[in-house]
């Protein structure tokens, strides 16, 4: 399929964390980041902590197919 028939697409969104499972938290939002960088196909997501707040920022990135 040619570049210009396809089109990425990020989604933004916030997960809220229990405070005392911040580290449990981070490291399995970290694995899953790592898992679909080597699954073809897979959506690629991106997880950072919200500085000061117990949450995490989740970046999806996706490509639609026209």
């Amino acid at each position: 399929m040619a570049p210009e028939e396809s089109g990425e697409f990020f989604s933004v969104s916030t997960i809220a964390v229990n405070p005392d499972r911040i580290d449990e938290a981070h490291a399995c939002l970290a694995e899953v980041a790592e898992a679909t960088l080597k699954e073809p196909g897979a959506k690629i997501y991106r997880f950072y902590k919200t500085e000061g707040e117990n949450e995490f920022v989740c970046m999806e990135k996706d490509v639609l197919y026209f």
